[in-house]
Formats: C-alpha cells, structure tokens, sequence
C-alpha cells in the first residue's frame, strides 16, 4: 500500500558501493542497495526493492511491499497481500496479517503475497518451515 505521509525525507547511503533512492530510503553496508520509499538494507551486500522493504542479513535480499529478509542470505519476495483500499487479505489465527514475505534464518526462502519462511538449525542440519 502506498506511504500515507510525506516526510519530505532524503535517501541515505553509508558504505562503499551502497546505493539508496527513494523517500527515507536507507542503504547501510558494504555494497547495500536499498530502492523505493522506506527501503532499508543494513548489512553487507544486502538488497531491499520496494516500499517499506528490508534487509537486514548479510547477503540478503527483499523485494516486495513490506518484505523482509532477516537472516544471512535470506531471501524474501512478495509484497503484503491487501485489497484495493489496503486492508489485509490474509489472517492467521484471526488477526491480520500486514507483512509481505518474510524469510528468517540463514538461507530462508520465502515467496509469495504474506508468505513466511523461519529456518532452524536441529544438530547441525538446516530444517525448513
């Protein structure tokens, strides 16, 4: 859904090689790219496209309204599903879900509008949920 403000906020880029564009876009890392409105990548090599999107992993990456890459190498893509007037489309356990895909844990892969992906190291092995 479209940012309901206007911050008149500029884009910033801290590391070499980052790039940030966009309203209060920030690019944080070695390498980071961060584009669109509220874009935000602070890790090293970490891409976040889309209004609102974030990477925070080393090496991640997040496109999509609201996607969210949070561990290292994560990958996230898919915007929050919502209506025409932005109210969610999807619920878990009756409650709203406002987030675009989110993927956790290191190498997590999540696709699709609202999808999640939460990775779990058991015993040395990586378990997908």
């Amino acid at each position: 859904m479209p940012s309901t403000s206007n911050s008149d906020a500029g884009a910033l880029a801290e590391g070499d090689e980052a790039l940030a564009a966009g309203e209060a876009a920030n690019a944080i890392g070695k390498g980071a790219t961060a584009v669109g409105a509220g874009a935000t990548a602070v890790a090293q090599i970490a891409t976040a496209v889309g209004n609102n999107a974030l990477a925070s992993g080393q090496n991640s990456a997040a496109f999509g309204n609201n996607a969210q890459a949070n561990g290292p190498g994560s990958v996230a893509v898919g915007g929050a599903a919502v209506d025409a007037d932005g109210n969610p489309l999807i619920t878990s356990g009756g409650v709203p879900v406002e987030t675009g895909a989110t993927s956790a844990g290191v190498g997590g892969t999540a696709v699709g509008a609202s999808a999640a992906a939460v990775v779990r190291v058991r015993r040395g092995r990586q378990c997908h949920r």
